[in-house]
C-alpha cells in the first residue's frame, strides 16, 4: 500500500509540499520571532527557501524521468508559478493577520493549503509536462 501511494505523483507532490510547508513555517517562525522581521517580509523570505527545496525535490523525485524542458527552463517556470501563488499566500497572510488578528504562522499555513492545488496543477501542466 505504501509503495502504491509513493508511486502516485499527487501523493509525492503532497509529501514534498508538506515537507516544504514545514520548512517554510519553521523559517517564518524563526525569522519573525527571533529576527524581529515583519511577518509579511518573513513570509516572503521563508517562501524562497521552501520554493527552492520543493523544486529540487519535485524535479528529482515527484516528476522523475525524462524531461521536456532543460533544468533552467523548468526552474524558471516553477519559479514563476510559485511566485504567483506566493503573492496569493502573502495576501492571505496579510488579511488574516493584519485585519483578523490570526497568528501569522497559522495564517501562512492556511495560505499554503489554499495555494497547494494551484501549484500542483500549474506545475504539472507547464513545468513538468509528460
Amino acid at each position: 500500500m505504501i509503495e502504491s501511494l509513493l508511486s502516485q505523483r499527487p501523493f509525492r507532490f503532497a509529501l514534498v509540499g508538506g515537507l516544504g510547508a514545514t520548512l517554510n513555517l519553521a523559517i517564518l517562525y524563526l525569522i519573525g520571532e527571533f529576527g524581529g522581521v515583519h511577518y509579511v517580509v518573513a513570509g516572503f523570505l521563508s517562501s524562497q527557501v521552501s520554493l527552492t527545496f520543493n523544486f529540487i525535490a519535485n524535479d528529482s523525485w515527484t516528476f522523475a524521468g525524462k524531461k521536456k524542458h532543460t533544468f533552467i527552463s523548468r526552474f524558471f517556470r516553477y519559479w514563476l508559478i510559485s511566485h504567483g501563488t506566493i503573492l496569493l499566500d502573502l495576501l492571505i497572510l496579510y488579511i488574516l493577520t493584519g485585519f483578523l488578528s490570526v497568528y501569522y504562522v497559522f495564517s501562512m499555513l492556511v495560505a499554503i493549503l489554499i495555494s497547494a492545488a494551484i501549484n500542483y496543477f500549474m506545475n504539472k501542466k507547464h513545468t513538468f509536462p509528460t
